[in-house]
């Protein structure tokens, strides 16, 4: 799959309406090729620069087996938040990070949509609940540990 899968980075200079960050489902033309956006890989701000990474599929390139993505465990839910630009909190946001919401804690998944209006970025992307191991599975670890802490045995 490599050879139709690419990474394209984009930099947008904040303040400077003239470009917009790309979203998922744009077609992109490069070195005359249409590449899809397929998915945002991860992004950065560095003084008022906005780089992003997008994850391509290159159009053009039909000779390849389709794999259906395998269906999640947990429900995926559908997040957003309103920062200016220079906000340290963005560096929660990006993939495997948890972040709380509304008293629950969340795993950042992946990104969906990245939007620029002067000095406020919108950032949209997929999350799911992080869950609590069983009690029970809790409990005998915990005891377990402490058994080994106190060099206990029990028979």
């Amino acid at each position: 799959m490599s050879q139709f899968i690419h990474t394209l980075q984009q930099v947008i200079v904040l303040y400077d309406s003239s470009k917009k960050p790309y979203k998922i489902g744009d077609v992109v033309k490069l070195k005359r090729k249409s590449l899809l956006i397929i998915g945002i890989e991860a992004f950065k701000i560095s003084g008022i620069e906005l780089t992003i990474w997008y994850t391509m599929q290159d159009l053009e390139f039909h000779d390849f087996i389709y794999v259906s993505p395998k269906p999640m465990l947990s429900k995926l839910e559908h997040l957003s938040v309103l920062y200016r630009y220079n906000d340290e909190r963005f560096e929660d946001l990006q993939p495997g990070r948890t972040v709380p919401h509304r008293g629950k804690r969340y795993k950042v998944i992946e990104h969906t949509r990245i939007a620029v209006n002067k000095d406020m970025i919108t950032l949209q992307f997929l999350a799911t609940q992080v869950l609590p191991m069983e009690r029970g599975i809790v409990r005998t670890k915990y005891f377990d540990e402490k058994k080994k802490q106190l060099d206990i045995n029990v028979f």
